[in-house]
């Protein structure tokens, strides 16, 4: 499974500071929910919505949610 990062996920990365680690733990680990064809997953205070596409993750953005 490899994990790609939206061009809006990187600029809100930066802008948030929050790390590729970061997302990779959460996107792992943390509570997860659907909502419409996206996976949310929060861990530590970080959300992270994503999209399975042929068993990729495919990260859409990011936040302290």
């Amino acid at each position: 499974m490899k994990l790609w990062l939206s061009e809006h996920a990187k600029k809100r990365m930066f802008e948030r500071g929050i790390s590729l680690e970061e997302i990779k733990e959460v996107v792992r680990d943390g509570q997860k929910w659907r909502e419409g064809d996206t996976v949310h997953s929060r861990m530590h205070g970080v959300e992270v919505v994503y999209r399975i596409v042929d068993s990729d993750v495919f990260v859409i953005t990011v936040y302290y949610g």
